[in-house]
């Protein structure tokens, strides 16, 4: 078993320098804990050979040894990723307190500017060439990490968990609660109408059926601070939620951030950031269609609801908030159901009056 509590006390940290320079054979001049929201426990080194990253992702040893597979096999595919320093031993990590531990060279660069027409092209285009080249990666562990065949249930839960909110809050007469409430029953309608298009949709029964090495990999948090662009190389870090999915996957959490910093929902600047994506990664119409539909179910809707985000903000901040996701559903949905035509034209008559 791995042990995911370990207690952070001065002995403990001199402990585990002392074990790192007997399994690297450098000495740790500094060691300062990177803040991390993730079940994660980061470190930056300074050694008397240069400034390196330690990192214990606190999960089993199977899922570690898949995420470095995927990483090593993206890295000698042209994806620029931390080099994985080798103990002395030769192994890409080392064990202590029952947990793994991987020691990476330290990424310089900054976060890619979305505001600029220019950073969000940067963001597509890498993303592209990410999932691109992933197609082909063969795992040891690849049937535990392939995230299409959760799609169905958790669209359904997403579904259940929005009405819960509603049936527990339709008394609450608070502002906040009262604009969530009033765009409610737009989210829950097109989120059903998304569903019933995935059970429909053709294309996703035979993809959900194909064997792991034909999906993408998926980041899993591909964000601005997740890719670091220097003048040699834009570097993705953080590779703890990386899986077989589908590109929408990447492409929401990147657009949520675009989103956020703009304050709204731009029809234009997506289609630059699709673009300069498709250049990379041409998708089929088939493709395209999946993409759009898992973009238009409320997923960072449910989210949003989950977590209580809507705490943390003024009226005006929900009221806007609520109005982008609106917006970007609705457009969403209508370019899913707009290539759906060209090769599901039944499900989408079917499913007419919902849309």
């Amino acid at each position: 078993m791995i042990n995911h509590k370990v207690f952070w006390g001065d002995k403990v940290v001199k402990k585990l320098r002392e074990s790192i320079k007997k399994e690297y054979g450098f000495k740790v001049h500094n060691m300062k804990r990177i803040p991390t929201p993730k079940n994660t426990s980061v470190y930056r080194l300074q050694t008397d050979r240069g400034t390196y990253i330690l990192k214990s992702i606190h999960t089993s040893k199977r899922r570690q040894l898949f995420i470095l597979e995927a990483e090593d096999y993206l890295r000698n595919q042209g994806i620029s990723i931390p080099e994985v320093i080798p103990t002395k031993r030769g192994t890409p990590y080392f064990l202590w307190k029952q947990s793994l531990y991987i020691l990476q060279r330290f990424c310089h660069g900054k976060p890619a500017n979305l505001r600029s027409p220019k950073g969000v092209k940067q963001a597509g285009k890498l993303l592209g060439k990410m999932h691109r080249v992933s197609l082909g990666f063969h795992s040891t562990h690849r049937a535990l990490y392939v995230g299409a065949r959760d799609w169905i249930q958790e669209y359904e839960d997403d579904l259940l968990a929005i009405k819960n909110w509603k049936k527990r809050n339709s008394s609450n007469r608070t502002p906040k609660i009262k604009a969530i409430l009033s765009y409610i029953r737009f989210f829950l309608s097109s989120g059903k109408t998304a569903c019933d298009l995935l059970h429909r949709n053709s294309f996703f029964l035979k993809w959900k059926g194909l064997p792991a090495h034909e999906h993408f990999l998926c980041h899993g948090d591909f964000h601005p601070r997740n890719f670091l662009v220097d003048r040699s190389a834009t570097t993705i870090i953080d590779w703890e939620d990386v899986r077989y999915d589908f590109p929408s996957k990447d492409m929401f959490r990147l657009v949520d951030n675009i989103i956020e910093l703009d304050s709204k929902w731009s029809k234009a600047k997506f289609s630059l950031l699709l673009s300069a994506y498709l250049i990379e990664n041409p998708l089929t119409d088939q493709q395209k269609s999946l993409l759009f539909l898992d973009m238009a179910f409320p997923h960072v809707f449910e989210r949003f609801l989950r977590k209580k985000i809507y705490h943390r903000m003024s009226l005006s901040q929900v009221k806007r908030f609520l109005r982008r996701e609106k917006q970007k559903t609705k457009d969403m949905l209508e370019r899913a159901v707009s290539y759906l035509f060209l090769f599901d034209a039944n499900s989408c008559m079917a499913l007419s009056p919902m849309i």
